[in-house]
């Protein structure tokens, strides 16, 4: 009953925020949105140095570098060139 109570209690008092916001605020990010929109979501995000950002992102296409070559780097390896100074963690991959 006390866990529904704090819930109902935390939904009540909840506010929108811009994305930049909450990342500012947050010490944990959770990054779960299309590859192809990475890089607008981080534009979003602003800075995420010392973040810790929980990658869920998985492209469902092969990628290639910018020079055409097809990449073997991970997302998560990517994405941490993407967000300088942030603690990429990659999950979610057996889904």
């Amino acid at each position: 009953m006390a866990v529904a109570v704090a819930v109902a209690v935390a939904v009540a008092v909840a506010v929108a925020v811009a994305v930049a916001v909450a990342v500012a605020k947050s010490a944990v990010v959770v990054l779960a949105v299309k590859w192809a929109i990475v890089p607008e979501a981080l534009a979003q995000a602003g800075s995420l140095e010392g973040k810790v950002v929980l990658d869920c992102t998985n492209t469902m296409t092969p990628r290639k570098t910018s020079d055409g070559i097809p990449e073997v780097r991970s997302c998560a390896e990517i994405l941490a060139t993407m967000a300088p100074g942030a603690r990429v963690v990659n999950v979610a991959r057996a889904v």
